[in-house]
């Protein structure tokens, strides 16, 4: 097989996704529909804690989802990484930039999102609201939950404000970061931490979301 057909091959594989619940999954999820991108799904149950069996952990070392599988056999981990991968997989639409100036400020809002937001959000949850699931799995700190979802409030009370006129995060273009967001606000809904209603930019821009459908087939 010459290159061209074999790259040409190795675009009608379809590739498994680890998933589960959570909103890493989603991430990945979401990003994959939106790109048109079939995946198939093995769901890892982590209430049970399927994670951490020897045959999950040999796919994922530390025991967290989601996690790809590739077409020579090896796994791609996390949630990002999956989204760059499966960004060179299908030409349209770019979701992380089509130029080194979107890509440079698509990535700075992703790290905003993710060290600002998310974080702060997924580990008030650990420490609170889930704490028995999670008190057993990673170090928790109870105390500090409170304060972490002040923190994260109080950078949504800053993002809210450098998304007004845009359509989306980085702009009028739909992003990677644009996923990131709502699946940690989402979830965060989901678990006590909802958006403050005083925030009516970022609330209008939720609710934009929930229209879209990849927001929808990635439920669960």
């Amino acid at each position: 097989m010459d290159e061209k057909n074999s790259q040409s091959f190795l675009k009608v594989i379809i590739l498994k996704l680890y998933t589960s619940s959570g909103p890493n999954s989603r991430v990945v999820k979401m990003f994959a529909i939106e790109k048109e991108i079939d995946l198939t799904y093995e769901e890892v149950n982590l209430i049970a804690g399927e994670n951490r069996t020897d045959s999950y952990l040999r796919i994922n070392p530390f025991g967290v989802v989601p996690s790809l599988e590739l077409p020579n056999g090896e796994y791609l981990n996390e949630s990002v990484a999956i989204c760059e991968y499966l960004e060179e997989q299908a030409d349209f639409p770019k979701l992380i930039g089509d130029s080194a100036n979107k890509r440079a400020t698509q990535r700075s809002w992703q790290r905003r999102i993710e060290l600002l937001v998310s974080e702060n959000i997924y580990n008030a949850y650990r420490f609170s609201v889930g704490l028995e699931i999670y008190k057993d799995r990673v170090h928790c700190i109870p105390d500090a939950a409170e304060d972490l979802e002040k923190a994260a409030q109080k950078n949504l009370m800053i993002i809210d404000q450098l998304i007004v006129n845009r359509t989306w995060i980085c702009g009028d273009w739909f992003s990677l970061s644009v996923i990131l967001l709502f699946c940690a606000l989402d979830f965060g809904a989901s678990v006590g931490q909802p958006i403050d209603t005083g925030l009516l930019n970022l609330n209008v821009w939720f609710a934009t979301m929930m229209t879209r459908e990849s927001v929808h087939l990635s439920r669960g």
